[in-house]
């Protein structure tokens, strides 16, 4: 007996949610700058960690860019591929 699969291609340009493929290239090692989390909350860098899959430095990085501002801070990263 033979199962029948059927799927679907987005045909979407790429910026309006097509799937892509991401291949890792081997990143040059940085030194760590600092940055002052005195006054961020520790649980908007952990959702924004947690949703966007980054680093704690790029997610401090990306949340101070974006003014402290949490779904812009998510919006970027997932935007830009972080």
């Amino acid at each position: 007996m033979s199962k029948m699969v059927s799927f679907s291609v987005d045909t979407k340009p790429p910026n309006q949610g097509a799937m892509k493929i991401h291949t890792k290239t081997k990143k040059r090692e940085r030194e760590p700058v600092p940055i002052n989390t005195d006054d961020i909350l520790a649980k908007d860098i952990q959702l924004i960690i947690s949703q966007t899959n980054v680093s704690y430095e790029v997610a401090i990085k990306v949340y101070r860019e974006c003014e402290d501002d949490l779904v812009n801070a998510i919006m970027f990263i997932m935007d830009n591929n972080m």
